[in-house]
Formats: structure tokens, C-alpha cells, sequence
């Protein structure tokens, strides 16, 4: 009804509150939600939604639902992580106060990492497809546990930094500082975008990406991995649903996957949404394992051997190959 595909995670939580939100309509009094904040979320389509979807669950259809207990399931809905949204469900207003933030951020951020995006218009719908649910997490005060947000500040500070500088767009638009939680998904977008280049490498292999943590992360990974490996083009990212709705169907060489899937026709390397030095040299040795991709790997450097030799003394030609 939204035209979202929300994550693995995103579909468990909403299934428990809703569930809890059925129980409580028979044995406790209703939750309360302040009057200004239902004003607004009567004009949601994400309440209307809760309301069709409580009243169909609900088993005594005699009893009136309280209004407060759909407002309570549209904040959720609203504040919930998406693996994909194309925004027509959303309101023309709603979408041009997000994307005029969006936009300043980025322009922002271009100016800080002395930077010029070359899809931006593919960044902005990226950002804007995280920050809807993050502008109403943050007015509704729904809290996310982010378990990425460690290994984020830990392996990408810089990142991080950069980030935190434009996030004053947001905060002023929201009226709130912007958890390290948040600031820490906001940057994966833009890790995502940074070293993405116009000049295509011929691929020799394709892939493809499972993954269940939302857009930014994805992206993400995708750009860890496209920066790693030479000669395998991705190209779809997929969340666990989608996966299992299309695998029949794949035409692809390879698949990573931070969800475990179980390995059919198709080899599957699985993978973090971050990627530590181990766990690259880890890819590399599944791909060795899995396609003829060392050949490749070691003709390209010894060709960069040969540059090396012309100009330099090589005391372990061996340790330097590898």
C-alpha cells in the first residue's frame, strides 16, 4: 500500500508491535498521543494503512479501536528502515522540505571532502529513501538499535566526520540533534557514493548483493566491494524477500551475502555490511576458490612487476607479487 519494500529486520519489529498493540486493545487501557502530534498523523497515509490493518487483525470487530493506538503503529511505520521506496505514496510538500535538505547537505558535504558526486541525482534519491524515516524517528522519538555504528566510526572516522558537518541541515529541519546512531547510517550513503567513477571496467564476471541492514548499507558494501574487485560488475542489490521471490530466475557468477543463504547453483561468499582487511582477503580467497579469478589477479600484477623492475631494485620479487 506505502510502494516500500522494508527490511527483514523492519517487517520482525512492526509484526511484534502490532501484535503487542492487539493484545494490549483487550486486557490494558490505550496508549495516549499528544493531540498536535495526531493532527498531523491523521493526514499520513501511513495512518491510514495502521487503521486498515488494525481493524482487520483486530478479532472483535464490535469494539472501536482507539485512534491513538493507529497513530502509535504510524510512527512506527514511519520511522521504520527501507530496503527501497519510491515515494508515491508521499505528498509533494513532504517530499520538497526532504529534498531541499538533502541537497544542502550534499552540496555541503562536496565542499568539505573537496568532492563532486558524479551521480548525484542517484545519491539524492538514496538519501532522501533514509532520511524520511529518520526525520520521523527522530519527531516521534522511535529509537533504532544500530549494531553497525561501531564498526562504521571504527573503520571510517573520516567519514563520520565529514558527515557530522552537514548534519546541521537536518537538525535545523527536525528540530533536534541527530544521534551518533543516525549520523553513522547517513554516512554509509555518502561512503557509498565517494568512490564511484564515470569510466566502466569491462567485467568479466557478474554478482549480485543480499542484504538485509537498508539503502545505505547496501550501497555501501557494494562500494567496498566494487573498489576491491576488479572485473566483477554487481549489479542488483537485493534484500532477503527479494531474493527469495527471484533466485530461480538469477543469471549471475557469484553472490555475497550478509544473511546466510544456503549454497545452490550459484556460489555465495558471505560477507559483513563492513569489510575489515581480514574479511577482504577472505573475499578474494573465496573468489580464487569459486571462479578462475587468480590468473587474472596475478597477470595484472606481474605486469605492475615489470613497471617496478625498470625503476627499482625488487630484494623479494615473491612477497612483493603477493
Amino acid at each position: 500500500l506505502l510502494h516500500l519494500t522494508f527490511t527483514e529486520e523492519t517487517v520482525e519489529l512492526l509484526s511484534i508491535q502490532i501484535l503487542i498493540t492487539l493484545k494490549r486493545l483487550d486486557t490494558a487501557p490505550s496508549l495516549e498521543v499528544d493531540w498536535e502530534e495526531k493532527e498531523v498523523l491523521r493526514t499520513t497515509k501511513a495512518f491510514q494503512v495502521a487503521k486498515e490493518m488494525i481493524e482487520k487483525l483486530h478479532a472483535k470487530e464490535s469494539s472501536t479501536i482507539p485512534e491513538d493506538e493507529n497513530c502509535f503503529i504510524a510512527m512506527n511505520i514511519l520511522g521504520a528502515k527501507v530496503h527501497r521506496d519510491d515515494f508515491s505514496s508521499d505528498s509533494e510538500k513532504e517530499l520538497e522540505g526532504l529534498r531541499n535538505v538533502v541537497k544542502r547537505m550534499i552540496n555541503d558535504f562536496q565542499a568539505h571532502a573537496c568532492i563532486i558526486f558524479d551521480d548525484r541525482e542517484g545519491l539524492e534519491d538514496n538519501l532522501i529513501a533514509h532520511i524520511k524515516p529518520t526525520y520521523y524517528r527522530l519527531k516521534y522519538g522511535v529509537k533504532i538499535a544500530n549494531e553497525l555504528a561501531e564498526s562504521i566510526q571504527e573503520n571510517y572516522s573520516e567519514l563520520i566526520h565529514l558527515t557530522r558537518k552537514v548534519m546541521i541541515h537536518l537538525e535545523y529541519f527536525v528540530g533536534v540533534e541527530i544521534p551518533e546512531e543516525e549520523v553513522a547510517y547517513i554516512a554509509l550513503h555518502f561512503g557509498g557514493w565517494l568512490k564511484r567513477e564515470r569510466k566502466q571496467v569491462p567485467a568479466d564476471y557478474q554478482a549480485i548483493i543480499v542484504c538485509e541492514n537498508g539503502i545505505g548499507t547496501s550501497n555501501m558494501l557494494k562500494s567496498q566491494l566494487e573498489n576491491l574487485l576488479s572485473g566483477i560488475k554487481i549489479t542488483q542489490t537485493f534484500s532477503m524477500r527479494e531474493f527469495e521471490s527471484q533466485k530461480d530466475a538469477l543469471d549471475v557468477d557469484i553472490i555475497f551475502s550478509t544473511n546466510f543463504i544456503k549454497e545452490k547453483d550459484i556460489p555465495v561468499i558471505h560477507v559483513p555490511a563492513i569489510l575489515s582487511n581480514t574479511d577482504k582477503e577472505f573475499v578474494m580467497q573465496e573468489l580464487n576458490k569459486h571462479l578462475s579469478y587468480q590468473g587474472k589477479q596475478r597477470n595484472e600484477a606481474e605486469k605492475l612487476i615489470a613497471i617496478i623492475e625498470r625503476h627499482a631494485t625488487i630484494h623479494d620479487r615473491d612477497r612483493l607479487l603477493q
